[in-house]
C-alpha cells in the first residue's frame, strides 16, 4: 500500500513545496498566538487562571 503511494507521489511534479509550505504556515499560526498570549492583558489572564477553580 505505501509502496504504491510512494512511486505515486515520486512522479508527481512540485510536490515537494508542500511540505515546506506546510511548515511556514505552522511557525506563523505558533509566532502569532506567542504574539496575541503576551499582548493579553493581566485582567483576563487572571479571569482565565481561575476558571478551573470555579
Amino acid at each position: 500500500m505505501f509502496s504504491f503511494i510512494k512511486k505515486y507521489a515520486e512522479t508527481l511534479q512540485g510536490v515537494d513545496i508542500y511540505p515546506k509550505i506546510s511548515l511556514i504556515i505552522f511557525f506563523a499560526v505558533f509566532c502569532l498566538i506567542i504574539v496575541a498570549l503576551l499582548m493579553m492583558s493581566k485582567k483576563t489572564v487572571s479571569e482565565l487562571e481561575r476558571i478551573p477553580l470555579d
